[in-house]
């Protein structure tokens, strides 16, 4: 990637206005080579059991970067994401809604329902985390799930005042809500001062 295409990034980061960072989400990702990821992420990713292509992209947020490996394993989706030093936080796994346990279905959509009059489903994620090296085992089904911690991530889009609007909403094991975000566009027309 460019340093010009960097320096735009990090200069629309910067004049973004303040911002509560627990209520708005801004993500830009690019595609990166294998040599501009981290050892330790490279490390884990080339010893896990994915037997499929493997992409990765740094997402650039308003907290700074992170590296992003991508691939399909077991007929999934799967996002394994790091921090900027190569360091594992979690993976993400696409669902589809009906895979989720009925009840924490039910209480996400009490939530949803309860939040925006009409809103429609983007992307339903099992996030999974733990200690790397229990990560690991899990991977390779030496351990079972439940010795990590699994959340929910939901993306839904809705409109308001007749804007579109994106979410990220996540929710722990049982389907409680813990925190969202609205996206922020990336089209940007004006920006204030």
């Amino acid at each position: 990637m460019s340093l010009l295409k960097n320096s735009f990034i990090l200069l629309l980061l910067m004049l973004i206005p303040s911002m509560s960072f627990g209520q708005q989400k801004f993500e830009n990702e690019v595609r990166i080579s294998r040599s501009e990821v981290p050892k330790i992420a490279l490390e884990f990713i080339d010893t896990a059991p994915f037997n499929k292509k493997v992409r990765w992209y740094k997402e650039y947020f308003l907290g700074g970067t992170s590296v992003e490996a991508k691939t399909r394993f077991n007929g999934k989706r799967y996002s394994i994401e790091f921090d900027a030093d190569g360091n594992l936080e979690d993976i993400e796994i696409d669902h589809r809604w009906k895979q989720a346990p009925e009840p924490v279905r039910q209480r996400m959509e009490d939530y949803l329902e309860e939040q925006f009059t009409r809103y429609s489903l983007d992307k339903l994620q099992f996030q999974y985390s733990g200690a790397t090296h229990d990560v690991f085992e899990w991977l390779h089904g030496r351990l079972d799930a439940s010795a990590l911690q699994l959340r929910y991530e939901v993306v839904i889009h809705t409109k308001d005042k007749g804007r579109y609007k994106r979410f990220e909403i996540l929710f722990d094991a049982d389907g409680n809500y813990i925190k969202s975000a609205e996206f922020i566009p990336k089209n940007v027309d004006n920006i204030e001062y």
